[in-house]
């Protein structure tokens, strides 16, 4: 049932359908079954039915296609430059979970009301948020809107005026970094918030930063034979951004789904691949950092091959509060006094050294 629900909640918000199953099943499955398939598929579908009929009832505009040309591959040195957005956007991905991990760390140790408890923290963060999208234009528009200027193969931040003035670089950059401050506000309060589609937009923020300054740094010192498509860095960076965060390649699928065209699928999946190698490597996922912060059971990841020949006892933690059948009243105190508070449970043993 997770996985049909993961699959139908990312149809209902970009209305891509194979890319929604491919997701589910590799963000909520351990294993792979073929009845969890048909599920999400059937999930998906029906997804796709209701978001391509609501246009027609209501005045609500879908995702339009973009309209990127053919993209050569033998003696494209532009694919240096995929591969690099690709990284640089795993790198910041693995910025945004380790500062994730840091608010949520202070908040649990300091003091203060206004950080510690829910309800003032909730209070301070919506009137923070609020105040400072009020006075933005960009926060005013529609977030399809932005993305769709973001993902444009047209030069957009020229155009049209919240993104042009003052000038286009500054603009991206300062939506990027309050698009990454608010969602790392949000995500760390005791609401449920999203995580998966605010990753996608401030990956397209930082690649569509990325290809404007790679465009005015190719044109002053190096020549290419081509154009730089501005638009199509923001499509990898979301990507490869969101890759990291989710640790799933299946990201790239639904972008393309999202876009209606295939020419780009290369740059896409060297990108994403490039930024899921160097995100993987520099932090974990987000949903295995929310585990880890909350102390639940959590096994990492095994990535040394000489890890699969160890044994439960090696790597169990042995320094651990205890009682035993032949337990003292006064171990029992001794354990209810130095026990945490999350704590609900103390094991017992047959013995002390059976434990």
């Amino acid at each position: 049932m997770l996985t049909a629900a993961a699959a139908a909640g990312v149809v209902a918000t970009f209305g891509t359908s194979i890319g929604a199953v491919i997701y589910s099943v590799e963000v909520t499955s351990t294993f792979f079954t073929v009845a969890t398939l048909a599920k999400a598929f059937f999930c998906a579908t029906w997804g796709v039915i209701t978001f391509r009929i609501l246009p027609l009832l209501w005045d609500v505009s879908l995702y339009p296609n973009t309209n990127y040309n053919a993209i050569p591959f033998w003696g494209n040195y532009e694919y240096f430059l995929y591969a690099i957005t690709g990284a640089l956007a795993g790198a910041f991905a693995s910025l945004f979970i380790l500062i994730f991990s840091k608010i949520n760390i202070i908040r649990s140790k300091l003091q203060w009301p206004y950080i510690s408890n829910r309800w003032y923290y909730l209070f301070t963060i919506s009137i923070l948020i609020s105040t400072c999208a009020y006075n933005l234009d960009f926060f005013h528009m529609p977030e399809k809107d932005i993305l769709t200027d973001l993902f444009s193969e047209k030069n957009v931040e020229y155009e049209k005026e919240y993104w042009s003035d003052p000038h286009p670089l500054f603009n991206i950059g300062f939506y990027m970094t309050l698009k990454l401050l608010f969602t790392l506000l949000s995500i760390t309060s005791n609401v449920p918030a999203g995580v998966f589609a605010p990753s996608i937009f401030i990956g397209a923020a930082f690649g569509r930063f990325l290809g404007n300054f790679f465009s005015l740094f190719c044109s002053v010192e190096c020549t290419f034979p081509r154009k730089l498509d501005i638009g199509l860095y923001a499509i990898i960076a979301a990507s490869a951004f969101t890759a990291t965060v989710t640790h799933t390649i299946s990201v790239a699928v639904i972008l393309l789904e999202l876009n209606g065209q295939l020419v780009h699928v290369l740059p896409v999946l060297v990108g994403t691949l490039s930024g899921f190698i160097v995100g993987t490597s520099l932090s974990m996922s987000f949903f295995d950092t929310v585990i880890q912060l909350k102390g639940l059971p959590f096994l990492p990841a095994i990535r040394s091959a000489d890890q699969y020949c160890q044994f439960a006892r090696d790597i169990m933690n042995r320094n651990f509060l205890f009682l035993a059948r032949d337990s003292t009243i006064r171990d029992l105190l001794d354990c209810t006094r130095i026990l945490k508070p999350n704590r609900r449970g103390i094991p017992v043993t047959e013995s002390k050294e059976s434990k």
